[in-house]
């Protein structure tokens, strides 16, 4: 069984829509567990009109707001299922998506990849969320090698299921206290565990995950207070991941890969708080440094030819 961890906190508009995705799945063995994370408006409520209709979803209550790595670590912990699928509330899956998602357990991974599909749609010079294809006798090495280095992969939680004992062990490596209330960056800090504590990963390219792009999600804050607040979280999670055990290799370039994108989306939420232009300007040479990307040059020159006016 496949079980979905929803932390549920202040997303009354979009709740139901992501409810409805999973009640009516084509597979109907699955377990939907939605944590309160005490949040102030009606959502739980929704919840928990249709926990009344369908035995399926279990509320688990928080006694105070824990941030979403804590919110998603305690639905895990409550969960029955043998896999994870965490799901935002304000997004939602194909139909088919856990339909489709069974097919890969024949080989017994413990992290799966499918696509996502973006909701408005990219822009087409904008990059598209994809998939790493895996060889059915691969080794550990080699999925790795291909996971951190497929170019357009995001490191969140979207289009990704992973074992449970997986994730338990993944959350014990990391041992967060549970003060520490984290909403941002969260979900890499968790992949990054789990790509330590995993042994064998498969995947699907079809696009199953639906996300949504909403303007008052935490990671479209626009306001200088919210930005900055953003940047702690970069750079607790930064420090979080370099105290992780290194007994390999390849744990190492784990590290210094999921480092180095985080480093990048520091840089770029500096910059967008409004840095004085010689130091924007040393940050997007950092950012060059760093993805070798020409789009990221184009950007730079933007900046520099509208005399900072510019920044992306």
């Amino acid at each position: 069984m496949i079980s979905i961890v929803l932390p549920i906190y202040n997303v009354s508009q979009y709740i139901e829509r992501c409810l409805t995705s999973c009640v009516n799945q084509t597979c109907g063995d699955i377990e939907i567990v939605a944590v309160d994370d005490c949040g102030k408006d009606d959502s739980i409520l929704k919840v928990e009109r249709f926990a009344e209709k369908d035995g399926r979803i279990k509320i688990v209550k928080n006694k105070k707001n824990m941030g979403t790595y804590h919110a998603r670590r305690i639905g895990v912990e409550n969960a029955g299922g043998e896999y994870i699928l965490f799901l935002d509330p304000d997004d939602e899956l194909k139909l088919n998506a856990i339909e489709e998602i069974l097919k890969c357990l024949s080989v017994n991974p413990d992290l799966i990849f499918y696509g996502v599909q973006n909701s408005p749609p990219k822009r087409l010079w904008q990059s598209v969320p994809v998939v790493p294809v895996f060889l059915e006798r691969s080794d550990y090495i080699s999925d790795i090698n291909k996971i951190l280095s497929c170019k357009g992969l995001q490191f969140g939680t979207a289009g990704k299921v992973m074992r449970r004992d997986i994730l338990l062990k993944s959350y014990a490596l990391l041992n967060i206290e549970v003060s520490r209330r984290l909403i941002f960056a969260e979900d890499v800090l968790l992949f990054s565990a789990v790509l330590v504590v995993m042994k064998k990963c498969a995947s699907l390219k079809d696009r199953l995950y639906v996300y949504h792009a909403n303007k008052s999600s935490v990671s479209s804050v626009v306001n200088h207070h919210g930005l900055l607040e953003n940047v702690e979280q970069i750079e607790f999670v930064i420090k979080a991941i370099e105290n992780i055990p290194i007994s390999s290799v390849s744990d190492g370039m784990v590290r210094s890969s999921l480092i180095r994108a985080l480093e990048v989306d520091r840089f770029r939420i500096r910059i967008k708080a409004g840095l004085p232009f010689f130091d924007a300007f040393a940050g997007y040479v950092s950012i060059i440094l760093r993805t070798k990307s020409f789009k990221d040059i184009s950007r730079l020159l933007l900046f520099v030819t509208s005399f900072g006016g510019k920044r992306a």
